[in-house]
């Protein structure tokens, strides 16, 4: 029995959409590397998901480099390779989008050690206020445990009558 012949359309469910994304990504990946691995190729695969998350694939070189190699060919060269879609300034802007991943990188690393330095000032502030009000409760069982807790009642408010 063979395969039911699948209509090339957009799937409507978003659920679906995302799984066969999901799925069918990480086919594109593997036959990538399989073709990488056996045939000794330069390969880059450039995904964005529905999101606009940047899914990159590289065996041997850079996406760069690759794209680079390709821009660097003379017109005659090119159109033998030519794809369906414009490469124009394609090595620029992955160069962009690598370099925003990278501040992105660096602001979700900042945040996470402001919050590990908002983390260690609270705990220091919350040690200091255990720590005194330790001393005042030894204060009170010190005076309450005291000899001189007697003198201290003795003292009282002196009535001028």
């Amino acid at each position: 029995m063979g395969r039911v012949k699948l209509q090339l359309r957009k799937i409507e469910n978003r659920t679906n959409r995302h799984i066969t994304f999901a799925k069918r990504k990480s086919g594109l990946v593997k036959k990538a590397h399989e073709l990488s691995t056996l045939c000794d190729v330069e390969i880059a695969v450039i995904i964005f998901s529905p999101a606009g998350k940047l899914i990159l694939f590289d065996a041997k070189k850079r996406p760069e480099e690759i794209i680079e190699s390709y821009l660097n060919l003379s017109e005659k060269q090119r159109g033998r390779y030519e794809i369906s879609f414009q490469v124009f300034n394609l090595g620029d802007k992955l160069r962009n989008l690598l370099e925003l991943q990278e501040i992105e990188n660096e602001i979700l690393l900042c945040n996470f050690e402001s919050e590990n330095i908002e983390r260690q000032i609270r705990d220091k502030t919350l040690h200091g206020l255990l720590v005194m009000l330790e001393r005042k409760r030894n204060m009170i069982i010190y005076f309450f445990h005291s000899p001189f807790k007697h003198s201290f009642q003795l003292l009282s408010p002196i009535n001028i009558d």
